[in-house]
């Protein structure tokens, strides 16, 4: 995406969308208690401190008490301790410590969130850096509004779209946009090649299963199975041979329909040169293997040992394979005919999932499977 060229990044927060910031509510998270009670929660409030002394010379510069609660304290002179002012004021400090000695110095006065941002941005400690984040939270860029780009940027558009209004719908969406995107003769000698490229690379992310998911979704919201596809799109795109790809589980959390899609990919990756080795419970999967290993008899510590190996339909007639016993149909785990109780809940909010009714069995806290469009 554009966020990958630093050219085309918001200036201001280095394309990310968000900016790590000092948030008035951490550090002053109870505002009943007054400073000498600890109020300033990245300050200590001993004179003889460093910090706690600086804090003592601002506040007898702005006329504040020690006693006062910080709720009762004036508005503008709260914004005065943590942000300064304007012209930021020249505060003249005295410490006197417990030896006796006594320091002094002038601090430039940024308030105490400009104080605190000044020092996580200056410092090489990772401790520093480390204890100022827990006063900090991430919000979206003042500048581009969360949309990671410079303003020049958006004004390039396709089709009266912009690469954020692009980037923000989903995969499925955004192929179904650039499929119908019609050029002239004009236009496919100088996109053609580019548009075909958009095309396929969009349809191998849906092939995988993940036509559900946005292009500005970061990386770090992802599921693992969801990372292990995107890797496996990649690979498609990429039409290398002779590699050995080691999959754990890629069909988990697919609906049959995305599963078919999936195995549709696993089979091209082969037949283009690839072997690949796949760690499933799928029984499509398994099915479509050109040759399986069974390893049990049973689970973690009770297994271990090759029970079956060879073509899925020699596996199947392997009598001491508890795997092909359900291959087979002779064994096979029966639907309940009564559920448990379910408990409600309403709202849900997360990812891609908004607003959806989902029903918690209360016995065990298990998500019933649902489809999402």
């Amino acid at each position: 995406m554009a966020w990958l060229f630093r050219r085309w990044n918001c200036p201001a927060c280095e394309g990310l969308g968000v900016k790590k910031e000092i948030d008035p509510q951490l550090v002053v998270p109870d505002k009943n208690r007054t400073i000498a009670q600890g109020g300033i929660l990245p300050w200590s409030f001993k004179k003889s401190s460093y910090y706690g002394g600086i804090l003592k010379a601002v506040m007898d510069y702005y006329k504040i008490s020690d006693f006062v609660r910080l709720r009762d304290i004036p508005p503008e002179k709260m914004r005065s301790l943590l942000y300064g002012e304007k012209v930021p004021d020249i505060i003249p400090v005295r410490i006197h410590s417990r030896g006796g000695s006594v320091w002094k110095f002038d601090i430039t006065w940024k308030g105490i969130i400009g104080f605190l941002e000044d020092r996580y941005f200056k410092t090489e400690s990772d401790a520093v850096r480390g204890e100022i984040e827990k006063y900090m939270s991430q919000n979206p860029c003042s500048v581009c509004g969360g949309t990671r780009y410079r303003q020049e940027s958006l004004l390039v558009t396709i089709k009266e779209k912009n690469i954020h209004e692009i980037s923000t719908v989903s995969v499925s969406e955004t192929l179904k946009f650039f499929r119908q995107i019609e050029l002239t003769a004009r236009e496919k000698m100088i996109a053609g090649k580019i548009l075909k490229e958009i095309q396929n690379r969009l349809s191998f992310l849906e092939d995988v299963g993940l036509g559900y998911l946005t292009l500005a979704r970061s990386a770090n919201t992802l599921a693992g199975g969801e990372t292990q596809r995107i890797r496996l799109a990649s690979q498609i795109g990429s039409q290398l041979v002779g590699v050995l790809y080691i999959l754990d589980e890629p069909s988990i959390g697919l609906h049959a329909r995305d599963n078919a899609r999936l195995l549709e990919t696993l089979l091209k990756l082969r037949d283009i040169g690839n072997t690949l080795i796949v760690i499933e419970h799928d029984e499509e999967t398994m099915r479509a293997a050109d040759y399986l290993v069974d390893i049990g008899p049973g689970a973690g510590k009770l297994g271990g040992k090759i029970v079956a190996e060879g073509a899925p339909g020699e596996v199947i007639q392997n009598k001491d394979s508890l795997t092909a016993k359900y291959l087979r149909g002779d064994l096979k785990i029966e639907i309940p005919p009564n559920r448990r109780p379910v408990k409600n809940t309403m709202n849900t909010l997360q990812s891609d999932i908004k607003g959806v009714y989902a029903q918690v069995v209360a016995a065990r806290e298990a998500y019933q499977n649902a489809v999402f469009p």
